[in-house]
């Protein structure tokens, strides 16, 4: 019988998250439910997350922050800034400047947040540091925990299954970065290979134009469907994103087998492809550097088939099972802490 999903709820004004009436709501949710723990999946937005603290603060239970990507993806998503963040200086600058906002003692960022935060959890080693550069430099109470695998994956991919299929799957949008590969692509010299494009997104009919207009032939854009398929077939996995939490697309095509290559960009990117698996990092946005790698990568029959079998491992190193013990261990910490008064009066460091 499959899972029961919970129930779901919706706050009385969601236009203006920190109404009175809101809180109010929450505070009845937690009593009339006797709900003892709250799991925040949204650590990263401070409106909603400071409504959440105080309800939590109002019935003396804990919670739990989790980071499902990373305090960049607030400075890309604000449209003024996202062409300053494809410069490094820049990046910089604007990362020490929210960073200045967050840990402001008069605004409720996420210095605030993590105050009255039980455990904090990211999803990756790296993003430990970056959370204590933008939140608080001496934070303790910060854990990482990745995505499990979400797929059961039957029998190990064989390498005779490849074909010479270079493979993106993920949503067609700005933040994905598909404009930069498919300029990359027109650079290659296929020589049998071809780019498949699984997805769908407001992009979708640009990039096609776009495909034309830089003549390329060898390109396939198979709209939405289920890519297990797809990672079983191809060889290359190919990520061009502005920015990533800790994109499951690319452990997925892993696990299958799959050699990615993907930009820099993102602070879990040396860490899947170096640590966590075999592949390749190319420095953010550096698209002639990528050209130059992709070639290298297409044409080392002997390499590709090493990283291949090395890769399969990935399933097992992202087990649901073990992932799952990290989480209950972490919740039981968190309730054994209720009624503790620094749950209600803020934690130390």
């Amino acid at each position: 019988m499959p899972d029961k999903l919970p129930d779901q709820y919706q706050l009385p004004l969601v236009s203006k998250l920190n109404a009175k009436e809101n809180l109010n709501f929450l505070d009845d949710l937690i009593r009339d439910k006797q709900i003892n723990i709250v799991i925040n999946l949204g650590g990263l937005y401070n409106n909603s997350s400071s409504l959440i603290v105080k309800a939590c603060r109002d019935s003396e239970i804990p919670h739990i922050s989790v980071y499902h990507n990373s305090f960049d993806s607030l400075l890309w998503s604000w449209h003024p800034f996202a062409k300053l963040m494809k410069y490094y200086s820049c990046r910089k600058l604007l990362q020490f400047i929210l960073a200045l906002v967050e840990r402001f003692p008069l605004y409720k960022g996420a210095k605030y947040i993590y105050k009255y935060t039980h455990t904090a959890v990211v999803l990756s080693d790296c993003y430990i540091k970056e959370f204590r550069f933008f939140v608080n430099l001496t934070a303790n109470r910060v854990v990482s925990i990745c995505n499990p695998l979400p797929i059961s994956i039957e029998r190990r991919t064989q390498w005779a299954e490849k074909e010479n299929i270079v493979l993106f799957v993920g949503r067609l949008d700005s933040q994905k970065g598909l404009d930069k590969m498919l300029r990359i692509w027109s650079h290659i010299n296929s020589n049998g290979w071809k780019l498949q494009i699984v997805g769908t997104g407001p992009l979708e009919s640009k990039l096609k134009k776009m495909a034309v207009q830089l003549s390329i032939n060898n390109i396939e854009f198979l709209g939405h469907q289920s890519p297990f398929e797809f990672y079983r077939k191809a060889k290359i996995f190919c990520m061009t994103s502005l920015y990533e939490g800790y994109p499951m697309v690319l452990i997925e095509s892993m696990a299958y087998g799959c050699v990615p290559i993907m930009f820099n960009s993102y602070s879990a990117a040396k860490d899947i492809a170096q640590k966590m698996g075999n592949g390749i990092a190319v420095k953010a946005f550096d698209e002639a550097s990528f050209i130059k790698e992709l070639m290298r990568l297409m044409a080392a029959k002997e390499e590709l088939e090493v990283l291949h079998k090395m890769n399969l491992d990935l399933a097992e190193r992202h087990a649901i099972a073990p992932i799952i013990d990290k989480w209950e261990t972490l919740i039981s910490k968190a309730i054994q802490s209720k009624g503790n008064q620094m749950v209600v009066r803020g934690l130390s460091d």
